[in-house]
């Protein structure tokens, strides 16, 4: 069917049981966290939802007792972070972090939102707790860029005029997106850096087609743009005929479909963060896409 990525680029149930089996036999303990199992075997959760409910289903599945549900607490979280920032000497961006972490960064967002709020926090505690810190320099600096009015500022009634979104200042983008069509216009200023080739807009359901950077390979995806995820339920659009879901914010922990959340990309974009991205996006046409489809010498 046009549309529809390899599905043999993804585990199926019996691989995802045999990669856990594996990995808590590499760690020597029972259970393992899905982090655990994340960094060890590189299993996503998009992967685990596909063929189950949740994680503790996995583990039954593969005859391991499930995980009990246990708040991870602040200080643990903080201190991840510390220690992540120690050895990769110093501030890494959100995505390097996510790599390099014992936990998922959806657990940071779910507990103080973008990368930058979650670093705020950080720099609290670290003055308490680890005051030798030797990086805080570049935390201070990474914050004070682009600062603009919060939420702490002066509220003016309004006058009935046009909304704007948050301060965003990204790449001639002056505010974050309100609707759809800021989430259409984000997503084509992000894609090339983010692996996308988009081949394809239309106003049927699914919105667009585009291909992703798999391995050494492309993969197709079909994609459908939505304010926040949970938009794409209650619209009443079907999981089958859709691979990820692009949004701006992220607010449906059940969807049964990826999710890419353009919010944290921006905060992790190699340009927000003062370092110019690996490849642009004429670089990674010339590298990727000419040699695949240049016609061949007869």
């Amino acid at each position: 069917m046009p549309g529809t990525p390899d599905r043999k680029t993804l585990p199926d149930r019996k691989s995802l049981i045999s990669k856990l089996k594996s990995a808590a036999r590499q760690l020597g303990k029972k259970p393992i966290s899905r982090d655990e199992l994340r960094l060890v075997a590189g299993v996503s959760h998009y992967q685990i939802r596909r063929h189950f409910d949740t994680y503790n289903d996995l583990l039954r599945a593969a005859g391991l007792p499930p995980v009990p549900n246990q708040r991870i607490a602040d200080e643990d979280l903080l201190r991840e972070l510390a220690a992540v920032f120690r050895r990769e000497n110093g501030l890494v961006t959100y995505l390097r972090f996510g790599k390099a972490s014992r936990f998922s960064t959806s657990i940071y967002q779910r507990r103080w939102g973008c990368w930058s709020r979650t670093l705020r926090a950080f720099r609290q505690w670290q003055k308490q707790h680890d005051p030798e810190f030797p990086y805080a320099d570049q935390i201070d600096a990474f914050r004070a860029r682009g600062r603009v009015p919060g939420d702490n500022s002066r509220k003016w009634t309004g006058l009935g005029g046009r909304r704007y979104g948050e301060a965003l200042n990204f790449r001639g983008l002056l505010h974050a997106p309100v609707n759809e069509h800021g989430v259409i216009f984000l997503f084509a200023i992000l894609a090339a850096e983010l692996g996308f080739l988009i081949e394809s807009l239309t106003k049927e359901f699914p919105d667009c087609e585009a291909k992703r950077r798999v391995g050494k390979g492309w993969e197709r995806v079909r994609i459908e743009f939505e304010y926040e995820s949970r938009n794409f339920r209650d619209h009443g659009h079907d999981p089958k005929g859709c691979d990820l879901i692009v949004c701006w914010e992220h607010n449906w922990p059940q969807c049964p479909i990826e999710v890419l959340e353009l919010k944290a990309a921006v905060e992790n974009s190699s340009v927000r963060h003062g370092v110019p991205p690996a490849l642009t996006g004429t670089q990674m046409y010339r590298d990727n896409v000419r040699r695949d489809t240049a016609p061949r010498r007869r």
